[in-house]
């Protein structure tokens, strides 16, 4: 099952108004990018956000689970999580540090 392009465009769409983000379309799904680091990807309608001691700390309630067979687990955020601005905000900032070994 691949990603429906209105709800990554939702998602992408939450995700622009809290940090400076972008989306490159990838075998049916949508890597992300925030502040021109690659924190995640959208695919089968999730979010995942990738696995640093930063969301570990952060989010340690997110379900971890492969975004596809053969991946390395990442961070679940749930649709619910998506309208907390404030939340979301921090995931992807704290997101960014980390995986630029800032943390």
């Amino acid at each position: 099952m691949s990603t429906s392009k209105a709800v990554a465009d939702a998602i992408v769409l939450q995700l622009q108004q809290v940090a400076d983000v972008r989306s490159r379309a990838m075998m049916g799904g949508r890597l992300i990018y925030a502040d021109e680091v690659l924190v995640g990807q959208i695919n089968e309608d999730e979010l995942f956000v990738k696995a640093s001691a930063f969301v570990d700390e952060y989010a340690p309630e997110l379900e971890r689970r492969p975004p596809y067979d053969g991946a390395k687990p990442a961070a679940v955020v749930p649709t619910g999580r998506l309208d907390d601005q404030g939340w979301l905000r921090g995931l992807l900032a704290g997101s960014v540090e980390a995986l630029r070994g800032k943390r």
